[in-house]
């Protein structure tokens, strides 16, 4: 079987094992005030260049996604995202439930990300200040988006500063976050903070960790609020050093941009392998996700080289790659869509 099912469906990394079971011998304070949670905040605001960054170390993305935006946007607010964000289509409306009530509102664009002029649009036809409309208070941004996708810098910093205009704060689901540094090119800072994002959820689970993500905030009020919000979803465990050491073991060396560099080139080189047998992905294939029209043709192939894939609707494959993608599985698929 070759499993392109989904990255979540790959181990922890041995580098990730490896560092819990150092720190299951040893006591250490409860609640994040922690040494390895010390080590994750001192090494987090090293990598993103920020030195006031606050991490919020959480169990799954879905959490990260909907505290973060729990701590932007009011009850009577609305998050603005694409409409193929992941917090509108799988997250079973975390994001409204944890802030007490906030709508996620649609906007229109191509690839997976947010049209410049469709949000000016949006503003334009917003009644700001009429307490009849869910008033815009937060602007979420995915990269890379859930078709895989990596949207420019200067894509993001123009909706970012359209919104910031608003008086909005702007949040990135990085569920994948290395992946789509690693297409970019960019430092952390650059894709953050320095293109006026507020808040990440920083993806691990999906690039070698076991059950661990964190939110990152830039924004001193946000962060206020996420020591309580956190708090009061369950989000604090008393054994929060198990979730920073996965973390830790990713950042603390080159370990998360390697093993997402690695899940990228096996992405490129199925797709590659798709185009040549006339079934382009559907969408530029910029980090680890690929989706393709499943023809019976190609369903019959993917069946004899006992590929496991992810039907996302009916007709439409997508296919995930990981850390864990071994090469010469990838290149038996590769010369037996070749041979079809």
């Amino acid at each position: 079987m070759i499993d392109l099912r989904s990255d979540n469906t790959a181990a922890a990394c041995p580098q990730v094992l490896d560092a819990l079971a150092r720190s299951g011998g040893e006591r250490d304070t409860s609640y994040g005030d922690d040494a390895v949670t010390a080590r994750l905040r001192n090494r987090t605001r090293e990598v993103f260049e920020h030195a006031d960054a606050q991490i919020f170390p959480v169990v799954t993305g879905t959490a990260a996604n909907a505290l973060a935006l729990s701590a932007m946007c009011k009850p009577w607010g609305s998050v603005l995202c694409h409409e193929s964000a992941h917090i509108a289509n799988h997250e079973a409306g975390a994001t409204s439930h944890l802030s007490g009530g906030a709508v996620l509102q649609h906007v229109a664009g191509t690839n997976g990300t947010i049209n410049a002029k469709a949000l000016a649009t949006t503003f334009e036809q917003t009644w700001w200040g009429d307490p009849h409309v869910s008033q815009p208070q937060a602007l979420s941004l995915v990269c890379p988006t859930d078709l895989g996708t990596v949207p420019p810098l200067e894509q993001i910093k123009e909706l970012t500063a359209a919104a910031h205009g608003r008086g909005m704060r702007c949040h990135l689901d990085g569920a994948r976050i290395a992946n789509g540094l690693i297409s970019a090119g960019c430092s952390p800072a650059d894709l953050t903070w320095r293109a006026g994002i507020d808040v990440v959820s920083f993806g691990a689970t999906k690039n070698g960790g076991m059950n661990a993500d964190m939110i990152v905030s830039f924004d001193p009020e946000v962060s206020a609020e996420l020591r309580y919000r956190t708090k009061r979803a369950g989000h604090v465990p008393s054994k929060m050093c198990y979730l920073s050491a996965q973390i830790l073991a990713l950042i603390d060396s080159e370990l998360w941009l390697h093993n997402a560099a690695h899940a990228n080139e096996m992405a490129t080189l199925i797709a590659s392998a798709l185009a040549r047998v006339d079934h382009p992905p559907l969408y530029p294939v910029q980090a680890n996700l690929i989706l393709v029209s499943l023809t019976d043709q190609l369903r019959a192939t993917l069946e004899l080289a006992g590929v496991e894939y992810f039907e996302l609707q009916p007709g439409i494959a997508r296919f995930v790659t990981s850390w864990q993608t071994d090469p010469d599985e990838v290149e038996t698929l590769v010369q037996i869509l070749t041979r079809h």
